[in-house]
């Protein structure tokens, strides 16, 4: 453990440890350029219970940096990094994978794990995350009112050629928090999430957070590499914000086989704009082979698709169906989207279906798109 402050840690190999590789009990400590639960190698796993642990009386701490001289390599532990402190700075490392950045080395449970955790920094300008090959559980986990984090700036479920897959089981989880940025309006702040089985699960008490400015199955060389199940499936949690009004706050979302946006399980009071289903940025181009619906509601009600203005608008196209509500979905509201039409609202890049509801939908306001 580590109790001094301002200590900096570098250049070590730590494994096989029962409890913490590096537990962390003090403010304003550096961990750069370590090999945490892998072998002398870098290639293989010598795990710990924990790779980092920063304790609730930690703040100011920064694991990682900017470029190889700064970055760790935090693969095969139980957990790779679990934080209970506040204000902490997560950058530049490899989190799931071997030294190279090419071949899983997972952590069991989570990549890196937010417990109660306020105000700590995922990703950002210092440097992005890869965050890759957590084949067991998620590259990155909020819980236990784990409030006012941001994740931005980083890759999930890519090998380091940004090009190939290197699957999570769950890219990015919250459950039971509040306030969180996932991405950003500037492209500098999106984070890149693929090729995983879920690329975002927001489940019970997930409220109140903000998923701006992601390409989800869409890679910065221009590749699709989507997640095998939903882009974003949001459970029992309100209030989020699915993308924005302002230039680059919306998401892309490459269709997948269920559903790219999957709200389920009295999901209420949600908000859903300026996103892309199913096309290209520019959004006039489809992407991919039509697939599943690209929004589906299940005992979902009160959510907002779209908007007042244009600037609210979905472009939803490209899927089996457009929106989809089974169950008890009352009073959403979808307007002022583009639902099977690109942009401009002049050329067509079709679903298989526009609207559909079955078996209990009503008292739903449907008005102003364009389908």
């Amino acid at each position: 453990s580590f109790g001094s402050n301002g200590t900096h840690i570098r250049g070590l190999i730590i494994s096989n440890n029962s409890d913490a590789g590096i537990y962390m009990i003090s403010d304003n400590i550096k961990v750069k350029n370590c090999w945490i639960g892998l072998d002398s190698a870098g290639t293989a796993a010598s795990s710990c219970a924990f790779g980092i642990l920063i304790d609730i009386t930690s703040s100011g701490d920064t694991i990682g940096g900017n470029g190889l001289s700064e970055r760790n390599v935090i693969s095969g532990n139980n957990y790779g990094i679990q934080i209970f402190g506040t204000n902490n700075i997560i950058a530049g490392n490899y989190v799931g994978t071997d030294v190279n950045g090419v071949t899983a080395v997972p952590n069991q449970q989570s990549g890196i794990d937010l417990n109660g955790a306020l105000s700590n920094l995922i990703g950002g300008s210092m440097g992005y995350n890869l965050i890759s090959g957590n084949t067991l559980g998620s590259g990155v986990k909020l819980s236990n009112n784990s409030n006012n984090n941001s994740i931005q700036n980083n890759i999930f479920g890519l090998q380091v050629n940004l090009t190939d897959s290197l699957p999570n089981q769950a890219s990015i989880e919250i459950y039971n928090s509040k306030h969180n940025l996932v991405g950003g309006a500037n492209v500098l702040d999106r984070n890149v999430i693929c090729a995983s089985t879920y690329g975002l699960n927001l489940f019970t008490g997930a409220d109140s957070n903000e998923v701006v400015g992601n390409h989800f199955g869409y890679t910065p060389n221009f590749n699709l590499k989507r997640n095998d199940q939903s882009n974003i499936y949001i459970s029992n949690s309100h209030y989020n914000f699915i993308g924005g009004t302002n230039i680059g706050e919306g998401n892309l979302l490459v269709p997948v086989p269920t559903a790219s946006l999957w709200m389920n399980n009295n999901s209420h009071d949600n908000f859903i704009r300026g996103n892309m289903f199913g096309t290209d940025p520019t959004g006039t181009i489809a992407l991919g082979s039509r697939m599943g619906s690209a929004i589906q509601l299940n005992d979902a009600s009160y959510n907002i698709i779209g908007g007042n203005t244009s600037a609210h608008r979905n472009i939803i196209a490209n899927s089996s169906t457009g929106v989809y509500m089974i169950g008890i979905c009352v009073f959403n509201l979808i307007m002022n989207n583009h639902i099977g039409v690109d942009v401009s609202g002049s050329n067509v890049i079709s679903n298989n279906g526009g609207i559909y509801m079955d078996n209990g939908p009503a008292f739903n306001n449907i008005r102003g798109n364009v389908i």
